[in-house]
């Protein structure tokens, strides 16, 4: 499958480029909460008339990884990101970066794998890091 990224594509200006995605044949939508065009992206797939199940949505977790909101918050971010994608659930959740403390890390993780355990992330995943930042 081919994905639609979403990336740049901030807010308001998300809607338009994401349906005709979908009009296209394009079937995998990557967001991130740090791009802030969830909502966006819900609307145009709700929209679409494109069935939820025929698309795979991949989002991360911005803020808490990059310092910008505590940790302890993953769950309520989680849920306001599937409210405002207009889903119960994603095919796949991804932290957008490595926390820099390994105890957020396991807590945020944590956090994660019980959304994955409840059906709410059916993947999980991290992006924008090397084996050495795992390590």
């Amino acid at each position: 499958a081919i994905g639609f990224g979403t990336w740049r594509l901030w807010a308001k200006d998300a809607y338009q480029p994401v349906r005709w995605a979908l009009e296209a044949g394009y079937r995998h939508i990557d967001t991130a909460e740090g791009y802030a065009n969830e909502a966006e992206i819900g609307k145009a797939l709700r929209d679409s008339g494109v069935p939820r199940h025929q698309v795979f949505i991949a989002t991360k977790l911005s803020s808490a990884p990059k310092g910008l909101a505590d940790p302890a918050l993953t769950e309520e971010i989680f849920n306001m990101q599937l409210q405002q994608l207009g889903t119960d659930y994603v095919d796949m959740y991804m932290l957008h970066t490595p926390p820099q403390h390994p105890t957020e890390l396991r807590y945020v993780w944590s956090v994660m794998e019980r959304m994955f355990h409840l059906g709410r992330a059916r993947a999980l995943g991290l992006s924008n890091c090397d084996l050495r930042e795992l390590q």
